[in-house]
């Protein structure tokens, strides 16, 4: 039996809660950028507002909102490796895989239940 919390998740497999995505495309407000709509200015071409970036990510989206399609956007969260914080736990995550992919969290499994 396997110890392991997530599996790799196909692509053709539906997003779900708790997932995790390398290298996600993500798409934000730069930061340095200050908008002042009183000096009548016009506004800034959308492409010097965007910074986009490439992130690890969780989804914390409701596993039921996404799989009946009931939200039209994703919330996702920063995911850091615990090797970057200041009091790592001991045997924890060795290190992110190469390339784009996703982990998907494994069904609990009951003890004395068949295995999957």
């Amino acid at each position: 039996m396997s110890d392991s919390w997530y599996r790799k998740a196909p692509a053709d497999e539906p997003l779900t809660q708790g997932d995790i995505i390398f290298s996600c495309p993500v798409v934000g407000w730069r930061s340095e950028v200050r908008l002042d709509f009183s000096s009548g200015r016009e506004a800034l071409p959308v492409g010097e507002l965007l910074d986009a970036q490439r992130v690890h990510v969780i989804v914390i989206t409701q596993a039921c909102d996404l799989e009946h399609a009931k939200v039209r956007n994703v919330v996702l969260c920063p995911l850091y490796l615990l090797s970057l914080t200041s009091a790592p736990l001991k045997g924890g995550f060795s290190g992110w895989p190469d390339g784009d992919s996703r982990l998907t969290p494994r069904a609990p499994r009951l003890p004395g239940a068949p295995p999957a």
